[in-house]
């Protein structure tokens, strides 16, 4: 929990181990790769999930960029 600190990284739900031997940990989305470096934590398949969400997010980053040169471009025209 230390690490996660460090790093910035809010956990709002924690389940502690008192019935297993397994705890599960709430954080925010946008955290999932922090937290992937701290805890090197292994899919059932693979870690495609963790490589497909990257993926998403820049494709996200990169149509926000092209957004907002378009507005940036439209406003200049104005």
């Amino acid at each position: 929990m230390p690490k996660f600190e460090v790093e910035g990284i809010k956990v709002w739900n924690i389940i502690s181990p008192d019935c297993c031997e397994e705890s599960i940990l709430g954080v925010n989305e946008c955290d999932i790769h922090k937290v992937h470096k701290i805890m090197k934590f292994q899919t059932m398949h693979s870690n495609q999930q963790l490589k497909d969400w990257k993926e998403k997010q820049k494709l996200k980053e990169e149509k926000l960029k092209l957004k907002e040169q378009k507005n940036n471009i439209t406003n200049t025209n104005t």
